[in-house]
């Protein structure tokens, strides 16, 4: 595509920040996607995050494996208004 950008990046903060930059900078919808989502110091940077993008009017989409997450605190109890969160569960994890 014209105008495209591809950063590749060597460290997994590096790409949080600039994950969450981009969350922070989303004007209209944000679609998250996490395979483990821990409730420690980066999960609870997203969770505010993309908290932060539904208050502000914009749509948020979050699914997150379930089974990935039965030995970690999840980040979250609830979703906020405006956003859609879905704890995926796979046929193998039922």
């Amino acid at each position: 595509m014209a105008g495209s950008e591809v950063t590749t990046f060597t460290s997994g903060i590096d790409l949080y920040d600039a994950m969450i930059e981009a969350i922070g900078a989303a004007e209209h919808t944000v679609f998250f996607e996490s395979y483990i989502w821990k409730a420690d110091d980066v999960g609870t940077r997203f969770k505010d995050a993309l908290i932060a993008a539904a208050h502000r009017g914009v749509d948020v989409y979050v699914v997150y494996d379930a089974f990935a997450n039965l030995v970690v605190p999840p980040p979250s109890s609830g979703c906020p208004s405006r956003s859609r969160c879905c704890a995926f569960r796979s046929s193998a994890s039922r």
